[in-house]
């Protein structure tokens, strides 16, 4: 059998040119043995803003295209059953799209080529896989080499068995390198419900890449208008997940979850909640959340709406009534109103949010909190950011803070063994005491400083790094927060760190530090000896003992460190 088709798409805009998508496609069958397919596909100007991401979603930026832009598309695939039983099937295809197509609700920035063919073998209960498939985009390659094998032990329960090799190239990165490994399981019960579990590991990796062992177990169950869901993970990552809802109707649910966090900062949340479509671009959402961690418990009561202004702007309003027990003090009650917008477009991210506080207690407590981060991947050697914290407290006197932060990482493509970082900060702080507390004069001292800080991070080989923090503040500080004169006081900090690789995840160093501060004319030094382990998902765990009395971050300094 032979099918032709066609397509042709014609789109026209007040403030743009027509936009035009029109193809073909040829398919040959030959019944249950051979299968043949060739689609081709040109585009013709833009068919609405575009917008493009290179990390997953985590940024954006525009497209401008020409309004003569054309690109071509092409699509082969083909696949033949090789035995008379009809259980060895082989498989193969080729695409391949130019820089510029756009089909209307995908646009392809980069050339892209994708091939790749399988040899799938199935039986009665089992069936196996082995595949290749070559990924490039622009000047990226990555290398899939993969081997599958599935049982159906029952008419009920399956396994999985999956080993995968992939290689992945980028223009001046060395190549990474990972050879995992998954085994899972799955029981379906009836119609919509199961159980599954897996576990995923990696065998072998190359320095550059990195390494994901974690272990899942879940389940779901479906009734009609009912979901209920359970999962627990443990390994790099350890939690619990459950889950349930109910559909209202089509834009509209009821839901509950309950997750823990298990780690030094556990936590536990529980959520009752619901949330209604009312437009394409509008949700509102409405929860109960109870937090308990180890110093509080806190109840909250939560509405929210979210507006998708732009492709690139969101908007959010919430309002939020808690009622808060703390482990060390009096019980209150605690309103907050914020808001919040968050921008993208190209390598840039602004995040914004805006939030008054209220808690009702004994002493009443306002807030008014403001923050700001901001992050620019300018290139691929120079990254930007900037944080801006602000806020402002009244209770018999009133507190105010404000520290902001400006920032920039180099890290030089022809030489990768050595990393720049910069930071410069400006701080403003003025605490009026609360007498009744019986607290000290001084206890909140005003303080106006900036503080620069310069990291020299430099791989001598591939076990041993050598780290150069110098940091300097100029500040002055109020040493009696009623008193109006300012005194002047300059600190100075010095720290040299050596880290030795023991193993690909686990680090020893060394460090000594030098601290001096020209006000009172004191120098203190000492060592910081630790470890620290590292997680795939870039945590680190560490533990040291600090022969010194202080920390190294002028912005917060302590002595009780």
């Amino acid at each position: 059998q032979l099918y032709l088709g066609a397509n042709y798409i014609e789109e026209s805009r007040e403030d743009s040119d027509k936009y035009k998508i029109y193809g073909l496609n040829l398919v040959y069958q030959n019944p249950e043995i051979t299968e043949f397919r060739i689609d081709y596909a040109e585009s013709e100007n833009i068919n609405s803003e575009k917008y493009f991401s290179d990390d997953g979603g985590i940024t954006y930026r525009e497209i401008s295209l020409n309004n003569n832009n054309q690109a071509q598309a092409w699509n082969f695939e083909y696949s033949k059953v090789l035995t008379e039983a009809k259980d060895l099937e082989f498989n193969t295809f080729y695409s391949n799209k130019e820089a510029g197509f756009n089909s209307g609700s995908q646009y392809l920035e980069k050339d892209k080529e994708n091939y790749g063919l399988a040899l799938i073998q199935e039986k009665e209960r089992k069936e196996n896989e082995i595949s290749y498939e070559k990924d490039i985009s622009g000047e990226n390659e990555t290398d899939i080499y993969n081997l599958r094998f599935w049982r159906q032990q029952t008419e009920q329960r399956s396994y999985e068995l999956e080993l995968e090799n992939k290689v992945k190239k980028e223009a001046d990165k060395e190549d990474e390198k990972t050879l995992n490994a998954a085994l899972g399981f799955d029981h379906q019960f009836d119609s919509g419900n199961k159980i599954y579990g897996s576990q995923q590991f990696t065998l072998d990796k190359s320095e550059e890449a990195e390494r994901n062992n974690i272990t899942t177990l879940g389940g779901e169950i479906k009734r009609e208008k009912w979901r209920y869901s359970a999962e627990a993970s443990a390994g790099d990552q350890e939690n619990i997940l459950l889950g349930a809802g109910y559909m209202l109707n089509q834009d509209s649910e009821i839901y509950t979850n309950y997750e823990r966090e298990f780690g030094d900062d556990f936590s536990t949340e529980t959520t009752f909640g619901a949330n209604t479509a009312v437009s394409d671009k509008t949700t509102i959402t409405a929860e109960h959340r109870i937090v308990d961690d180890e110093d509080e418990n806190k109840q909250s009561n939560v509405i929210g709406l979210d507006y998708l202004a732009s492709n690139n702007l969101t908007l959010s309003f919430d309002y939020t009534r808690s009622d808060v027990e703390k482990a060390d003090s009096e019980d209150f009650k605690r309103d907050i109103v914020g808001g919040a917008l968050t921008y993208t477009e190209n390598n840039f991210r602004s995040s914004n949010r805006i939030e008054y506080r209220v808690d009702d207690k004994s002493e009443k407590f306002e807030q008014l909190v403001l923050k700001s981060n901001s992050r620019w991947k300018y290139n691929e050697e120079f990254n930007y950011l900037s944080e801006i914290e602000y806020s402002k407290e009244k209770e018999d006197g009133e507190d105010r803070f404000f520290e902001g932060t400006i920032g920039m990482a180099y890290r030089p493509i022809n030489n990768t063994k050595l990393n720049y970082l910069f930071k410069y900060t400006y701080l403003d702080q003025k605490n009026y005491l609360n007498l009744d507390t019986g607290r000290e004069l001084g206890d909140y001292a005003a303080e106006k400083s900036q503080i620069l800080a310069l990291d020299l991070i430099y791989d001598l080989n591939k076990k041993w790094q050598l780290t150069e923090k110098i940091a300097y503040k100029n500040s002055e500080v109020k040493l009696n927060s009623f008193n109006d004169s300012w005194a002047r006081s300059e600190t100075y900090l010095w720290a040299n760190k050596i880290d030795y690789a023991l193993r690909e995840d686990l680090n020893l160093f060394v460090e000594y530090r030098i601290l001096e501060n020209k006000l009172v004319d004191d120098r203190k030094d000492g060592f910081l000896v630790g470890a620290y382990k590292g997680f795939n998902n870039n945590t680190k765990v560490g533990i040291g003992y600090n022969f010194t009395d202080f920390n190294d971050d002028l912005t917060n300094l302590s002595y009780e460190a």
